[in-house]
């Protein structure tokens, strides 16, 4: 089940800083946390929703910058790094998270990822 989980200004992402998002996943009850043990995953930040996976402007996967790191309570994390993102404006993109094993390919998380200009250039 697909949850739509926007990340707003509330949640302070700014321009090329480390930052790590921390997703739950849930079993279609969108209650009991689905157990992600041994799951593949891939994050994107896209600057539409309908650009080419080549044309992610960051993409991280359970082999480079994923966690699973509850696995049996379904929580994985995804580690930004400043370099990802210290070359991108401040505006609003899209982003998803999807289980990519082989014939269980499905969406778990999507929309909205808000950026921000921090004060500091470095």
């Amino acid at each position: 089940m697909a949850v739509e989980r926007n990340i707003t200004s509330d949640d302070d992402f700014f321009l090329g800083e480390d930052k790590t998002l921390t997703f739950t996943i849930y079993q279609s009850d969108g209650v009991t946390p689905q157990d992600i043990t041994g799951w593949a995953l891939s994050w994107m930040l896209k600057q539409k929703g309908t650009d080419d996976d080549d044309d992610a402007l960051v993409t991280k996967t359970t082999a480079s910058g994923i966690t699973l790191t509850t696995p049996a309570s379904g929580v994985c994390t995804v580690s930004i790094a400043d370099t990802d993102t210290e070359d991108l404006r401040s505006n609003t993109y899209r982003h998803e998270l999807k289980r990519t094993d082989a014939g269980l390919e499905t969406v778990l998380c999507h929309g909205a990822c808000q950026l921000r200009q921090s004060v500091h250039r470095v």
